[in-house]
């Protein structure tokens, strides 16, 4: 395996760390006491529930962690392709589906039809289970993506 390889390898496990950290961190945050820079965050427009809190914060911090092993390579070797790119994307994407459920299964709470994740385009019922149908249509999508970044690496 190549260093490069290793360096996709260890940024999904650093994503999938770091999203479930995210989880618990959300879980203590008084999220009646914002802070005055991501209240600026909670007034912006809305889509289908989702706070620009979560599509612009969250997925630049999950990004950027997604992206740590590789921002030598970036920033000091200017190597980055399209490859480097798709993982980054495909981090940023599972982290926060990782952290969502995470934010459920780690205090031993069931995804109900109220939350707001499962609000934000439907959900389907498995065996009596609540799956967000966004959890269903972003897994191909980082399917691809990864699939993509490890075909592709130079």
């Amino acid at each position: 395996m190549s260093r490069i390889k290793y360096e996709y390898v260890t940024s999904i496990i650093g994503v999938i760390i770091f999203a479930h950290f995210y989880a618990v961190f959300e879980h203590w945050f008084s999220w009646e006491s914002r802070d005055p820079l991501l209240s600026i965050l909670f007034r912006l427009p809305k889509w289908h529930g989702v706070s620009a809190y979560q599509y612009i914060f969250m997925f630049i911090l999950f990004a950027f962690i997604g992206g740590l092993p590789l921002w030598d390579d970036i920033f000091f070797r200017r190597e980055l392709n399209l490859a480097t790119i798709s993982l980054i994307t495909a981090n940023a994407l599972l982290a926060g589906l990782i952290e969502d459920y995470a934010y459920f299964y780690l205090y031993g709470m069931q995804i109900t039809p109220q939350n707001w994740t499962a609000q934000i385009i439907g959900y389907i019922r498995i065996d009596g289970t609540v799956i967000p149908l966004w959890y269903l249509l972003l897994t191909p999508i980082i399917t691809i993506l990864y699939y993509y970044a490890f075909t592709n690496i130079d």
